[in-house]
């Protein structure tokens, strides 16, 4: 179907070797849209890419030389199973007439089996648009009449054709189920005997599936890799069409024999053969003069090339798996290599000075993304459940959420801000960047194509009765353990129109296993390809905070510290390298000390002291260190109010993926108060959406938070100590809303910036519908200043349609007994925090089953439920520098 392939061009990145589709076989449904192929390299994981059409020449051919011709369904007539049906195709009588004499019925309906008559528009060789009629016979293929397709007269061939099903007074339900057609047999192309043209007046046109090729471990072999780009893409591409190439693995870097950079160093990408020894020589890598030749023969300038990979780091850093393989001089290319090169320039007719001028000026041609600068890692992260390069997932993920192609640019920038945020939360730093070589536009769509689709969390990709099977590539990292059981999606269709609901059982990975429960409003049995939109999700009440165990640790000391862990309420002590972990427990040792000290940390703790890093180990968890020689049992039972903290916000954490996915349509903008200037915005990209296909700040449709329209080094806003700032909240529900905002720093400590005023209830919290209110605003008698600790501090702020009365209770609590004045932000302290984390949770969850109740559907125990009809959870992050 249509929404099938663009779903596939939007989601062209993916975590395995999974095809998001929409195949809810409705009777509108569209085809397969062109395409010739795509190559995807992944020596770890499963990733895809395609390649698609555009604009290329229809292809033309009679009965006679259609090889057997096969009917499709033998003949029968397509009917989609479990369908809405009419007896009669005006259900609506007297909404559309005639002009002068008719004896024909007009076609109303919008069910099968009339819904599977459409229009036929054709453009002629001059471009000269005409419509005729066509049906639906089976899921890609439509049967018209042949001078729909060829000019009777002329006998010319029709160059673009297109099928716009159930056509009713000039529309139709949903444009994207609009399509192309490829293929064209015919019956007559008007030659013969006016009796023989006639009764061969017929022609049926269809869609090839998406055609994509995937290597995988032991095929992404050096040869294996360029023998596929040859075949599948240069062979088969032609002019106009859009090539998509991911190579997900590892990156390393030997010596370049024209030193075209100044360490004389050439980037390669590693093969599963690559031949790698440690202590030198000749290696089997393809080097990145061989992918800019491969790029330069393809004949189409729409080429789109993502490397997840690097040439820095090592092997590991901490928890993490860096994507490169160490390199250098002592590293050579094979002759093999070299040889193909030579073989290329021959076939291009380049000369060796050409080929070293053109590399040097640009990429070859179209579009090049990195995951990371050159002097970054791009690492593979442990999630929950499963593996993943970080800059892949966060890719793969914010496709999901586009309705729309976007500018490489955008989307690239909106990408490097989510990869910079997961590689903040493991403490590393990666900058994604981008490369253009374009004749047409130096910010073209990232893919060259274009698509109208539904944002989406998951796909059924297997259905047994009533249970089925999720593809779950659309969710936030943050969120994934929210996701296990009790969450509840709705399906969709490509109009966002809800049409039944899946309960989550289980999840695998990215697998999920569902039921899928149809409410009592007729809709027919779920298919496979169906999408589903997050509604409801299942946070554990017993979250708990993963704490790795330092492999720098001897066996006692590893033993001694898992065994004091354990004794710790919610928090789980885990080995290194396995699976997802929050922070790491271990010591400052000389080198860590050195290692910090050289990249200018400041007040850095003890050599020998133990305390909290992040997962990679490169930072460390502010005022988690103690003193020099300190016994672990000592600095575990120190730690346990810093526990309590972290494990809040870890809590704080599952809600705040929200944005993406809730319904409200409420936005908020952070700004500097001095400077009169917006530092960063957020806002629910669905709820605004369904309001207006542009939001509030003329962003295309699909963004989430708008701080920089540009890949910049500074993908989190910087700001100064002593900078005054201020939230500004817009209301534009027709409803009140209740707001909370809520500060965490980079120590891990919460402030309540709002609502500060306990003791009006309620009220305090409320925002009118349509309303717009600054938090602090002008007259209050409170400023919101930034002030230490230094690092990366994180908004968020808090939209409900219902009152947080427990949240509100626990913060009235907290001023009561410290004796905080009214309108003065409100510190908590590690048991304050992990209680009104708490207390939010039974908020939402009580809001969500009242909701959800309603609708005869119950949530399990065990969980906490978030609905995104009711709540928006936004997250603006920040850095606090030092003052210049």
């Amino acid at each position: 179907m249509m929404t099938q392939v663009l779903n596939q061009i939007r989601n062209q990145i993916r975590n395995q070797a999974m095809t998001k589709m929409n195949a809810n076989k409705k009777a509108i449904a569209g085809f397969m849209l062109l395409s010739i192929g795509a190559i995807a390299i992944n020596t770890w994981h499963g990733v895809n890419a395609q390649t698609t059409t555009q604009k290329t020449a229809l292809k033309y051919t009679s009965s006679q030389n259609a090889k057997g011709f096969p009917l499709p369904g033998k003949g029968k007539a397509f009917q989609p199973s479990k369908l809405p049906q009419a007896n009669k195709p005006d259900e609506i009588p007297g909404k559309r007439g005639v002009i002068g004499w008719d004896d024909r019925t007009p076609m109303l309906s919008r069910r099968y089996p009339w819904s599977a008559i459409g229009r036929v528009q054709g453009f002629d060789t001059e471009g000269k648009g005409y419509h005729c009629t066509g049906t639906l016979i089976s899921e890609d293929v439509v049967l018209t009449n042949a001078h729909c397709v060829i000019n009777p007269k002329t006998r010319q061939f029709s160059k673009e054709v297109y099928f716009l099903p159930n056509v009713i007074n000039r529309e139709v339900v949903d444009k994207s189920d609009v399509v192309r057609a490829k293929n064209i047999i015919y019956g007559t192309d008007f030659s013969g005997s006016e009796l023989s043209s006639q009764r061969n007046d017929w022609a049926r046109f269809g869609f090839n599936p998406q055609d994509i090729k995937i290597l995988l471990d032991g095929d992404a072999t050096r040869q294996g890799i360029l023998t596929a780009f040859e075949q599948h893409l240069i062979d088969r591409a032609k002019p106009g069409d859009t090539v998509v190439f991911h190579f997900s693995g590892h990156g390393s870097r030997i010596q370049d024999p024209d030193k075209d950079e100044p360490d004389g160093l050439n980037s390669t990408l590693v093969p599963i053969d690559s031949g790698y020894k440690a202590g030198g020589g000749v290696v089997q890598d393809i080097m990145g003069h061989t992918l800019f030749l491969l790029m330069y023969a393809l004949k189409t300038d729409n080429v789109t090339v993502v490397l997840d990979s690097c040439y820095s780091g090592g092997a590991k850093r901490g928890n993490l798996t860096v994507r490169s393989r160490n390199g250098g001089k002592k590293y050579q290319p094979s002759t093999d290599e070299l040889s193909y090169q030579k073989q290329w320039l021959k076939r291009l007719n380049l000369s060796p000075q050409e080929f070293i001028k053109l590399r040097r000026q640009n990429i070859a041609k179209g579009v090049a993304i990195a995951s990371a600068k050159s002097e970054q890692l791009a690492t593979d992260v442990p999630l929950n459940g499963f593996h993943a390069g970080a800059f892949t997932y966060s890719l793969t993920q914010y496709l999901w959420q586009q309705t729309s192609n976007l500018s490489v640019d955008r989307i690239v920038g909106d990408v490097g801000r989510s990869t910079s945020n997961l590689a903040n939360i493991h403490g590393y730093i990666q900058n994604p960047q981008v490369n253009v070589n374009n004749r047409v536009s130096s910010n073209p769509p990232i893919f060259f194509t274009s698509f109208n689709t539904s944002a989406a969390e998951a796909v059924v990709t297997n259905v047994r009765g009533d249970i089925v099977e999720l593809w779950l590539g659309g969710i936030d990292t943050r969120t994934l353990e929210a996701f296990e059981r009790e969450a509840i999606f709705v399906t969709v269709t490509n109009g966002d129109r809800e049409t039944g609901i899946v309960k989550l059982e289980s999840r695998d990975g990215l697998v999920g296993r569902g039921k899928f429960i149809a409410p009592a409003r007729g809709n027919s049995q779920i298919q496979a390809g169906t999408i589903l939109q997050e509604r409801i999700r299942g946070i554990p009440q017993n979250l708990k905070l993963k704490i790795g165990l330092d492999d720098g640790f001897d066996g006692n000391s590893l033993e001694q510290a898992r065994q004091a862990l354990q004794i710790i309420g919610r928090v789980t002590p885990l080995s290194l390298g396995k699976q997802e972990i929050h922070y790491v427990f271990g010591s400052m040792t000389e080198s860590r000390y050195r290692k910090f000290l050289k990249n200018r940390r400041k007040n850095l703790p003890v050599v020998g002291s133990l305390g909290l890093f992040l997962p990679s180990l490169e930072e460390i968890v502010l005022d988690s260190f103690g003193t020099a020689n300190e016994s672990i049992g000592d600095g575990v039972k120190r730690l346990q109010p810093k526990f309590k903290s972290l494990l809040a916000t870890r809590i704080v954490r599952e809600i705040i993926g929200n944005n993406n996915t809730s319904l409200l349509k409420v936005t908020v903008a952070m700004g500097n108060v001095k400077e009169n200037r917006i530092i960063a915005r957020a806002l629910p990209t669905r709820g605004i959406l369904k309001q207006n296909s542009q939001n509030n700040y003329g962003e295309t449709a699909g963004s989430t938070t708008k701080t920089i329209s540009t890949v910049s080094d500074d993908l989190i806003p910087k700001i100064q100590v002593g900078s005054l700032f201020a939230f500004t909240i817009e209301n534009q529900e027709s409803v009140p809303i209740y707001v909370s905002i809520l500060v965490i720093d980079a120590g891990g400590n919460m402030n309540i910036i709002f609502p500060n005023n306990w003791s009006v209830g309620d009220e305090e919290a409320i925002l009118p519908a349509k309303a717009k209110r600054t938090i602090p605003d002008r007259d209050s008698s409170f400023k919101l200043e930034i002030s230490e600790p230094f690092g990366v501090e994180e908004a968020l702020i808090i939209a409900s349609t219902s009152p947080l009365r427990n949240t509100l209770k626990a913060i009235e609590k907290i001023a009561t007994r410290d004796n905080i004045s009214r309108e003065t932000p409100i510190p908590t302290n590690n048991d304050d925090f992990l209680n009104i984390s708490e207390s939010l949770l039974v908020d939402l969850d009580a809001i969500a089953r009242r909701e959800i109740g309603e609708e005869r559907i119950q949530i399990g125990t065990g969980v906490r439920g978030v609905d995104v009809k009711k709540l928006a959870a936004m997250a603006i992050g920040f850095e606090v520098v030092v003052q210049v």
